[in-house]
């Protein structure tokens, strides 16, 4: 029985290109599926922080919702908590994500959502909706600049 010397090398060319062909594909569907988790949670973060802000402007101008819970101020910190905790999960699971922007951006929307924790109305805060808006865009603009600057392969979830 002969080998044929073109055959051996087209079978370990197959094989190896067979091999590498495979990894790849891998590599491929769990970064795929990693940047749509990612994603998904950021777009999360990005409604919860329009709930928040909105929830907010109802209460701080008095307007009488449909819905008595978006008007109460234990539900308003609720979403704050939540906010929080999805940050804080997010840094948690994706290295580089944490950046002091998010944290800065955060901190104004809760202080501008709550005044603390939520004094009574003074009638100086007729603008209190606009700056609750205002920092609820500034921190998706900084959610998405964290998301724009980490999306490449260096991003990678934490074990």
């Amino acid at each position: 029985m002969t080998f044929e010397p073109d055959l051996v090398k087209a079978i370990i060319v197959a094989v190896i290109g067979g091999v590498f062909g495979a990894w790849l594909t891998s590599i491929r569907s769990k970064w795929t599926a990693f940047s749509a988790d990612y994603s998904k949670r950021l777009e999360h973060a990005f409604v919860l922080i329009d709930h928040f802000a909105e929830c907010s402007c109802i209460w701080w101008e008095g307007i009488d919702p449909s819905d008595k819970l978006k008007a109460s101020p234990t539900y308003i910190i609720g979403l704050k908590t939540r906010l929080s905790t999805l940050i804080t999960s997010m840094d948690r699971d994706y290295p580089g994500f944490n950046t002091e922007a998010v944290n800065n951006a955060y901190v104004v929307l809760g202080n501008a959502c709550t005044g603390g924790d939520f004094p009574s109305k003074a009638a100086s805060q007729n603008s209190r909706a606009t700056e609750i808006l205002k920092c609820a865009e500034l921190l998706k603009a900084e959610l998405f600049a964290v998301r724009r600057r980490d999306y490449s392969m260096r991003l990678t979830m934490k074990k």
